[in-house]
């Protein structure tokens, strides 16, 4: 008959791992009403310095909003003239766009049909920078600042 390994050695090791951790959930119940009054004090003290914080926060923040609040309030006074202004510089930036391109056309249909149209040259000149030019930028000047108050 075939000699078959020993049994004994993984048993033994099966049964010693199975007291050690025995002994350590016995060493936790014993230990663990001490950790939980421990983690308790520090659940409380955290929770205190927490409240504290956020309270400091939310009085910053009304502060803050309050003066976010002046600043938008100003910048909507000012929001209807800064419009007109553009809205001004646009009109003007077409019209010379319209005119220009009105004196170029006429031009080229006019040599197109072997006619001779004489357009003073400013108009045809002003036609790409009519195109090209651009309107004033708002600037942070132009917009009053809450803090300023």
């Amino acid at each position: 008959m075939p000699a078959f390994p020993s049994i004994e050695k993984p048993f033994y090791a099966i049964a010693g791992a199975g007291g050690a951790a025995v002994e350590r959930v016995r060493a936790r119940v014993v230990t663990l009403p001490d950790s939980l009054k421990e983690g308790g004090a520090q659940v409380a003290s955290r929770s205190i310095d927490l409240t504290a914080k956020a309270q400091t926060q939310v009085v910053g923040l009304s502060k803050h909003a309050g003066a976010i609040t002046v600043t938008v309030r100003k910048q909507v006074e000012v929001l209807p003239g800064e419009l007109r202004r553009h809205l001004d510089g646009l009109n003007t930036k077409a019209s010379g766009a319209y005119d220009g391109l009105a004196a170029r056309g006429a031009t080229a249909v006019a040599g197109l049909r072997g006619d001779s149209v004489s357009l003073p040259d400013a108009e045809v000149a002003d036609v790409p920078e009519a195109l090209e030019t651009d309107l004033p930028d708002a600037t942070d000047d132009d917009i009053p600042d809450a803090a300023a108050e």
